[in-house]
């Protein structure tokens, strides 16, 4: 009976879960700054108190009604108090176990040079070949596979 019941429940979240597409759904969108600087990239390390830990290119979530440029500008300027002039979108990927999840890369470059760290513990600028040196979070290790492969940081 009990197997019973859960497999009724679960069957109801998957019945929940697809509903929210016909309701207007939108998946979550990340965006992320990919930072040049005479030969290095900016990385910035999540602090202890966020509950995944690792390095990233830095940015965050889009808002509703954001668009995703905006919203990159807007993080930068939230989490490392720089203003940046948002490029070209280089490479989407989707956020593993999030498959609802897409994480938008965007070449950036900064308008200053005074970055004061308000979510992260520390940044670093390393250069392409050091980039495996770092704990990367798994969407922006296959973000530096991706564009090793089309040789972008060259």
């Amino acid at each position: 009976m009990t197997i019973s019941l859960f497999r009724l429940t679960y069957r109801k979240a998957k019945v929940d879960s697809r509903s929210r597409v016909g309701q207007n759904y939108q998946p979550m969108i990340v965006v992320a700054a990919v930072i040049k600087k005479d030969g290095r990239v900016l990385l910035a390390e999540r602090s202890g108190k966020d509950p995944v830990s690792g390095w990233e290119f830095p940015g965050g979530k889009v808002e509703k009604g954001e668009t995703p440029e905006r919203a990159l500008a807007r993080e930068i300027q939230e989490e490392l108090k720089v203003a940046i002039r948002v490029g070209p979108l280089l490479e989407t990927v989707n956020l593993p176990g999030q498959p609802e999840t897409k994480l938008m890369a965007f070449e950036a470059e900064l308008l200053t040079d005074s970055i004061s760290l308000t979510s992260h513990g520390r940044y670093a600028w390393a250069r392409p070949e050091e980039l495996w040196q770092f704990r990367l979070l798994p969407a922006d290790r296959e973000l530096v596979e991706r564009l090793q492969a089309r040789n972008y940081f060259c």
